[in-house]
């Protein structure tokens, strides 16, 4: 059974309220909750191609190897397992509280929360869709394996998710900054098991990890915010934020974009060597 909510949380129509309602019953028969939090959001120009997976230990080995199955869906983008450092929505931690797996796709920071005001023509469209490729294999995966999830109650974080939290500290470029010398130290002990010390520092790393992404606001790496004659619907938005950000495209001026000139040879030249630079060709 596929059941989609609009209103995530509402006192009646959310999934937390229909679990309520079906438990014990209809729930006993759910395989896993499947959650699209904040999708086709570049959490910056490093993580452009990045996308949290969170709670995919509550289904054991199972829904785990699963994900890691429908990860391959998709090879321009990278899921990054996270079970224990930062919380599943409203809806899937309802799910997960009456004994049902339950893992959430987000692409949410501090400074990118849901809202009704969210523009359509900020959502990175490309990467969306490679989101929603993942989301399909990983429904058809468990819809066809043999040994469905078995319920695993969430503990604390692991040193799996200590090691996957650093990997995308140093994709991002921080993992020299003071706030994250602690999770490498606990990574390159290589523990058997965190304990409490170390559940506190992977959470707070985490926590400084987000304020970090949310230090340039939401839409800075979604829109080109020098440009002026860029329409907010326009389907290459996101990908002319990420030209500017990466000093590919500097504009036809300091406020234009002029997205309906063409290009000269001339131009081409420039955007071709300029990306080379970046890639680190020379």
């Amino acid at each position: 059974m596929f059941a989609f909510w609009d209103r995530t949380g509402s006192a009646t129509t959310g999934a937390e309220a229909w679990a309520a309602a079906n438990s014990p019953g209809v729930v006993d028969d759910v395989v896993a909750y499947i959650d699209y939090d904040i999708q086709g959001a570049n959490l910056s120009v490093e993580l452009r191609a990045t996308t949290f997976a969170v709670g995919a230990g509550t289904g054991g080995s199972t829904l785990a190897e699963a994900l890691t199955v429908a990860g391959t869906a998709s090879l321009a983008l990278a899921v990054t397992r996270l079970d224990s450092v930062t919380e599943l929505t409203v809806d899937a931690a309802s799910f997960v509280e009456l004994g049902v797996p339950a893992i959430g796709f987000t692409d949410r920071t501090t400074a990118c929360p849901g809202s009704t005001a969210d523009v359509a023509g900020l959502v990175d469209v490309d990467k969306l869709g490679r989101q929603l490729s993942t989301g399909n294999a990983l429904v058809s995966r468990l819809s066809t394996i043999d040994a469905l999830p078995v319920f695993v109650p969430a503990g604390g974080p692991s040193p799996a998710d200590a090691a996957a939290l650093l990997a995308l500290v140093t994709r991002a470029g921080l993992s020299g900054l003071a706030e994250f010398e602690a999770l490498t130290t606990i990574v390159a002990a290589s523990p058997s098991a965190l304990d409490a010390t170390q559940m506190t520092a992977v959470t707070d790393a985490f926590s400084a990890f987000d304020a970090r992404l949310a230090e340039e606001g939401c839409s800075g790496h979604l829109a080109p915010a020098p440009f002026t004659d860029m329409s907010a619907h326009s389907f290459a938005l996101a990908d002319v934020g990420l030209l500017y950000d990466l000093e590919i495209t500097t504009g036809t001026s300091a406020t234009t974009y002029s997205p309906d000139n063409y290009v000269t040879r001339e131009q081409m030249a420039a955007f071709l060597a300029r990306l080379l630079r970046a890639a680190g060709a020379g």
